[in-house]
């Protein structure tokens, strides 16, 4: 599936000592747990194993060699105690969990699937769609729901820049007594109208780039997916500025890192990512995700493909 074997094994009869079964296979070696042991082309004897200890002294996580110790009695190898801490450590972070409610619906779904199987003699039985046709993995930062008429991805940054945000108040401040000062000229009828139609298209002007930087600190965007357009949304507490584009005209989707681009000028003081998805709207590129991983970049494009014919 995608490129990958899986290979299930279930035997609670046969004698054998415990182990996982971990096996990782490369262009150039093998690992496995059992017995700990590693084969490396080129490094010791020719077709036989040897100890993995000094690899994974040298190569293993900083989470195992940090926490190893206190992992070793947890069960599952140690593994218990770090599905744990990742859970906890979403908690205190009031992050994401490690998986979504649909993983863990489609993981205890197997169970009752296989007990419907056995009873009708081992036939297959098809695995249920819990996302009503939506099928990608929705984590982290991303929420995908089905509204009426048309879907919705929800994008929310992990973190908010509020010390920009902060910062970007004093010139707002400045702009707002600048406004006063106008308007008590208009009142005492010092100032021809000219200027005060001057000054208003300013203060647009000005309130659009605000609410870029605004958006880019603190805001979140959805995208919502419509059987001939997508509509894309940016919001900042209770305001929000929306763009339309015709489906048939969307073209060259795309994930952009900006790491790989060296004119790429940075933004992530600004809130963003260097990830991030792009598609040409005639000869302009438009970008969805301010603050997405590759993952969810991949996901998104998943989803928006399903939708936008070119």
């Amino acid at each position: 599936i995608n490129g990958e074997t899986i290979n299930l094994t279930h035997d609670t009869n046969l004698p054998r000592p415990y182990s996982l079964g971990f096996r990782f296979q490369g262009t150039k070696g093998l690992w496995m747990d059992i017995n700990k042991s590693l084969y490396v082309e080129g490094q010791g004897r020719a077709h036989q194993w040897q100890s993995d200890k000094e690899m994974m002294e040298k190569y293993d996580h900083p989470l195992w060699k940090k926490y190893g110790e206190k992992a070793s009695g947890a069960g599952h190898g140690g593994m218990d105690f770090f599905v744990f801490h990742a859970f906890i450590e979403a908690l205190k972070r009031d992050a994401p969990m490690p998986i979504d409610v649909y993983d863990g619906a489609a993981w205890m779904a197997v169970t009752a699937l296989s007990e419907q199987s056995i009873l009708q003699g081992g036939e297959p039985v098809q695995f249920p769609d819990l996302k009503n046709g939506l099928n990608f993995l929705v984590n982290m930062s991303i929420q995908l729901d089905k509204k009426e008429g048309f879907i919705e991805l929800t994008i929310r940054p992990e973190r908010k820049e509020v010390l920009i945000a902060i910062l970007l108040t004093f010139p707002m401040l400045g702009i707002l007594v600048l406004l006063g000062m106008l308007m008590e000229q208009v009142v005492t009828g010092a100032i021809h109208p000219f200027f005060i139609v001057v000054f208003v298209l300013f203060l647009w002007g000005t309130y659009r780039t605000f609410f870029g930087f605004y958006w880019a600190t603190l805001g979140h965007e959805t995208a919502e997916i419509h059987d001939k357009y997508l509509k894309l949304n940016k919001h900042v507490g209770k305001l929000k500025q929306s763009k339309e584009y015709i489906m048939t005209n969307i073209t060259e989707l795309k994930i952009y890192d900006s790491r790989n681009d060296p004119s790429a000028s940075g933004t992530a003081m600004f809130g963003f990512s260097n990830v991030n998805v792009q598609f040409k709207y005639g000869k302009r590129t438009e970008i969805i995700g301010k603050q997405i991983s590759q993952e969810e970049a991949e996901g998104i494009i998943s989803v928006l493909k399903n939708y936008i014919p070119n």
